[in-house]
């Protein structure tokens, strides 16, 4: 569940133990009529989502809805619903989870449950087009085998009268040939395609999504989240059909743009990882490393965040590609100081051990073929 403000680990903690005591108290049958004023039945709702127990979230949501609740909170009912369908295992309701999540987004014309629903119908969209996909066969190995089992049978018949051995010799040749076939003409039903690249159309449907949050709910958070995403997909493929990666190098523009333009979003550390790959995938290492600076400086919970793996890369990317020596000592050694048991700290090491014994070049260290990330 998205919710417009953040929550502190404490109340996550508090909430967990509440739904665990909430469902002890529920006991292993099935789902009891729901009691209790609307808010009361919004919250075990959200409590039973927050530890996979569907069927009773669903309960309660739909208790919401069928009582005297107030607008407000059928609205925010129908998001659970949404939720519930969305997220439901092992088999979730994606036609359902859409239907629910358009209605809300209707209903809650900007508002904060209304921009998470239109937001959570652009990612359902955007997720489909990396789905793996199973091309339907039909087996045909067992068939041959057996036919090669019956042929053998019926020259067994037939040489009832020959020497054993050539009976023999004639039911195993057949059996031979009867899954030597199955082996090379035999299709294994189900078998997986490879994940395709989704087409430049089908991002554009995403995107479009992307930026109906961004219209029609602005100044919410899901409209900053919309935005920030929007860029991304700009710049999560590359394109056969366009050598000079000019698509690659607008989305950087955007993206750019966009966290100048946006310097106090919880999205930013987001879009500065993604611009830090955008830049790796044109070998400009000196803005790729400016990127996961900012990325790194711009965590909202730097003391809740384990950050030993950017150190890392920021110090070899600084060593081994940008020529920046002194940054790469620093963060090797950042490291080191704030991370005394990672498991980088004998790279680290080694690699101070270098730089401050000679200071090496940019191809002398990647000779070494020291980049471990």
């Amino acid at each position: 569940m998205r919710t417009a403000g953040r929550h502190h680990v404490s109340t996550a903690i508090l909430t967990m133990v509440a739904a665990v005591v909430l469902l002890l108290s529920g006991g292993c049958g099935q789902p009891e009529a729901a009691s209790g004023t609307p808010t009361q039945q919004l919250a075990n709702g959200w409590l039973f989502f927050a530890v996979s127990d569907f069927d009773r979230a669903e309960q309660h949501f739909n208790q919401v809805l069928t009582g005297n609740a107030e607008k407000a909170q059928q609205i925010e009912a129908l998001y659970g619903l949404a939720s519930v369908h969305q997220h439901r295992k092992p088999a979730p309701n994606t036609p359902a989870a859409i239907e629910t999540y358009e209605r809300v987004a209707t209903l809650d014309k900007g508002g904060d449950f209304g921009a998470w629903s239109a937001l959570s119908l652009a990612r359902i969209d955007h997720l489909k087009l990396y789905e793996v996909k199973y091309q339907a066969g039909i087996d045909r190995r067992v068939p041959i085998i057996l036919g090669g089992v019956a042929l053998a049978f019926v020259l067994a018949f037939l040489l009832r009268n020959k020497p054993k051995y050539i009976t023999l010799v004639a039911m195993a040749l057949s059996i031979f040939a009867g899954v030597y076939a199955a082996r090379k003409f035999g299709t294994t039903a189900g078998s997986k395609q490879m994940i395709q690249l989704p087409k430049p159309e089908e991002m554009e449907l995403v995107r479009r999504k992307y930026q109906r949050v961004i219209d029609e709910f602005p100044g919410r958070q899901a409209a900053d989240e919309a935005a920030a995403f929007y860029g991304v997909s700009l710049t999560e493929q590359l394109r056969v059909d366009d050598p000079n990666q000019e698509y690659l190098r607008n989305g950087l523009a955007y993206m750019e743009k966009w966290v100048a333009a946006n310097p106090k979003s919880p999205y930013q550390r987001l879009v500065y990882g993604q611009l830090a790959q955008g830049y790796e995938s044109l070998k400009d290492y000196r803005q790729q490393l400016k990127a996961m600076l900012k990325a790194v400086e711009t965590c909202p919970d730097k003391q809740l965040v384990n950050l030993s793996m950017e150190y890392y890369r920021i110090a070899a990317v600084a060593d081994l590609r940008a020529n920046e020596p002194e940054l790469a000592r620093t963060y090797y050694q950042k490291l080191l100081d704030e991370y005394p048991t990672d498991y980088h700290i004998f790279l680290c090491k080694r690699a101070l051990q270098r730089l401050n014994a000679a200071p090496a070049t940019q191809s002398d260290a990647g000779a070494r073929g020291e980049d471990r990330s």
